[in-house]
């Protein structure tokens, strides 16, 4: 009786249809290491720069062959430009790069219940150019859409005539989305639900479109470029017509199973949260609503300037923005909590209010910041998601 090869500890593979075993290990081909030798450049030069070409050998460990290729090729694209010289050790100025982030744009788009902005920004963050604000149409169903569909289609012919190509779009859009096809499963401010806007955008245009929360964007602005920038756990506590929480962790938004991470409005304040169903907004934004009444700001305003009315209710405000930043610190642990949208308004006054309700009542207390973006932070954080993808094509092309 024959043997079977597992019986005496060996097994018969067949080959795959280029000769090599399936099993076999893999290599990287020279296309990919070139790609990873490329990002390795363009992120030293962007993260350091202006740097010489031994600058960069020394930051990466590539050869110097290596370097002066890629250089080459990274100058020849527009990606990377020579800015000036430094005297080196053998006499000889030697060439400094810098990355070249003003030749190409990203657009990024901020719906809200008040109307659509824009904004072209460059790869290192600047902007260039601003977009009309446009209404969002009351008796348009649903609202907002085609104010959204102009304004990209604005910016993205300002990039056209400004000869900067523009390589995403991103847009913030109040309410739960759906990732990364960009579904809006629900903006109540603007009777979105279930609206494909993702699909609509690239319908249209032919680039990497995101749909962001606005929470999430406000979250991911204020991280690398507002008031968490060094942080590597962020939390942004955003107050306006409802309350939400946009959560980055080492570097990356956090959206759980259903991207519906943060949506801390839906918060249940006490036992008589149970009393009642909650579909469109959640236990503790109405209670903060039906204690500010119809503007967070104004009330914030009426009580720094000490009218008892105002002050009594804006405790009762804060009671509830304790109790959610409590939540949010015992269960994620942040290095930062970040107090933005109408909670900015008053910085000193918010900041203070929310730490006298955590302190003694938290393991550890974040480091409770206001925002530094205030209005802008969504659209920054949009805009740098964008930018993020951006460079990934970039990167890899």
């Amino acid at each position: 009786m024959p043997l079977s090869p597992h019986a005496v500890g060996f097994s018969v593979v067949a080959p795959n249809r280029n000769g090599a075993a399936p099993g076999a290990p893999k290599t990287a081909t020279t296309r990919v290491v070139t790609k990873i030798n490329r990002t390795a450049v363009l992120d030293a030069i962007r993260a350091s720069g202006p740097m010489t070409r031994r600058d960069i050998q020394e930051h990466t460990g590539l050869s110097s062959a290596t370097v002066e290729r890629l250089c080459s090729s990274l100058v020849a694209e527009g990606l990377i430009v020579a800015d000036g010289s430094e005297r080196s050790a053998r006499g000889r100025p030697a060439v400094l790069y810098r990355h070249a982030g003003e030749g190409r744009v990203v657009a990024a788009v901020e719906v809200s219940a008040s109307g659509v902005r824009g904004r072209l920004v460059d790869l290192d963050g600047r902007v260039v150019y601003v977009a009309p604000e446009l209404p969002c149409g009351d008796g348009e169903a649903p609202r907002g859409v085609q104010a959204t569909l102009r304004v990209t289609e604005d910016l993205l012919e300002a990039a056209r005539t400004l000869n900067k190509p523009c390589l995403a779009v991103g847009v913030s859009v109040p309410g739960a989305v759906s990732t990364p096809e960009g579904r809006v499963r629900n903006a109540v401010e603007l009777g979105w639900y279930d609206l494909p806007l993702g699909d609509i955008l690239r319908a249209r245009h032919e680039l990497p479109i995101v749909i962001e929360n606005d929470a999430n964007a406000v979250g991911y602005g204020e991280w690398s470029r507002g008031a968490g920038v060094g942080s590597e756990h962020l939390v942004a506590f955003v107050l306006g017509n409802g309350a939400g929480a946009g959560i980055v962790s080492g570097g990356k938004i956090l959206r759980g199973n259903r991207s519906a991470a943060g949506e801390i409005g839906f918060l249940l304040a006490d036992r008589s949260a149970f009393d009642a169903l909650y579909t469109l907004q959640g236990d503790l934004e109405t209670r903060i609503a039906t204690a500010s009444g119809p503007s967070v700001g104004a009330l914030l305003d009426a009580a720094v300037a000490g009218e008892a009315d105002a002050v009594r209710a804006a405790a009762e405000v804060f009671d509830y923005v304790g109790i959610a930043c409590a939540a949010l610190s015992a269960v994620l642990d942040p290095e930062v909590i970040v107090l933005a949208g109408q909670l900015a308004r008053q910085p000193q006054y918010s900041v203070k209010q929310v730490r006298q309700r955590l302190v003694g009542r938290i393991t550890f207390l974040p480091n409770l910041i206001a925002s530094q973006l205030g209005d802008e932070a969504a659209l920054t954080g949009v805009a740098q998601i964008a930018i993020d993808r951006a460079r990934e094509s970039i990167y890899l092309t």
